[in-house]
């Protein structure tokens, strides 16, 4: 069996619904973080640091290497932007300039593309039965209202008990709200995202040449 190599983190960010100031009683310490496998670990045979899970088992941990990181934030990944823009848990300089470079990362039909996945989840909430409805319904409407935000505004609000959206997401959360206005909420979300496609600040392609300088360095520091 191929051991782990060696992982060096830049940075950890909140995620899940302490992140998002949604938090219950029973809610988990959710992490994401950002590593990098030394580089001549990488290059050995039968090395894979691409994706490593549950790096801390006092919390619920989750972590990419960079260069996984970087690809996924490119094509658009909403935990991983997500993370680019969290609460600090823990951070570098180097992880300090990596969450730098969340604007320069975005690409428009990309972002649209990743976080219209969320209408997926539709399909399975709102069946007669669901086991994890409100969970499912609630992610579906905060995932798509963070879409939609990026969209317009080139950013996205973590923290999203705070945005007007916040008090009635807690409320599906929480199953005080009926499936149909749910439903119909998420359609009026779904329509608006559609519609902020056209308008979208953000650029189509993103700054690969600086993505690339920062990537390079950060290879050799740590090779």
């Amino acid at each position: 069996m191929t051991e782990k190599p060696e992982q060096h983190k830049l940075f950890t960010a909140l995620a899940g619904s302490r992140a998002h100031g949604m938090e219950t009683a029973t809610s988990d310490v959710d992490h994401r973080s950002a590593i990098v496998v030394p580089t001549g670990e990488l290059l050995r045979f039968g090395a894979s640091g691409k994706l490593v899970k549950d790096m801390d088992r006092s919390v619920d941990e989750n972590a990419w290497e960079l260069e996984r990181f970087l690809h996924l934030a490119l094509n658009g990944n909403p935990n991983v932007l997500e993370a680019l823009v969290a609460p600090v848990v823990t951070s570098t300089s180097e992880g300090d300039e990596l969450r730098s470079l969340f604007p320069r990362l975005l690409q428009r039909h990309k972002v649209h593309g990743a976080f219209s996945f969320a209408r997926s989840q539709k399909y399975g909430f709102a069946k007669p039965v669901h086991k994890r409805l409100n969970k499912a319904a609630t992610h579906y409407l905060r995932v798509l209202y963070n879409g939609l935000e990026l969209l317009r505004t080139g950013t996205m609000t973590v923290r999203v008990i705070d945005t007007d959206i916040g008090p009635f997401l807690m409320r599906v959360k929480l199953g005080e709200e009926p499936l149909d206005k749910v439903i119909a909420t998420g359609s009026q979300l779904e329509s608006e995202y559609e519609e902020a496609l056209a308008t979208s600040p953000l650029p189509l392609k993103g700054d690969i040449e600086a993505i690339n300088d920062f990537y390079l360095r950060v290879r050799k520091a740590h090779w």
